[in-house]
């Protein structure tokens, strides 16, 4: 999967200047299992191995 995934992040960041993750679902939730940081200084950061639920949380 790594061979595959990686580059295609690295790509993705570079073209778009933002971080990219790959996530698979587990039941309700979502596993990060590959990230590419990019080059802002504000980002959402992110584990490899975080899981994360599906729906976004409302701060309300």
């Amino acid at each position: 999967m790594s061979e595959v995934v990686a580059p295609v992040l690295r790509e993705l960041t570079v073209k778009t200047g933002e971080s990219a993750s790959f996530y698979v679902r587990e039941g309700r939730q979502r596993m990060c299992l590959a990230r590419v940081e990019g080059p802002q200084a504000i980002r959402h950061h992110v584990r490899i191995g975080s899981a994360l639920p599906l729906e976004p949380i409302n701060p309300s």
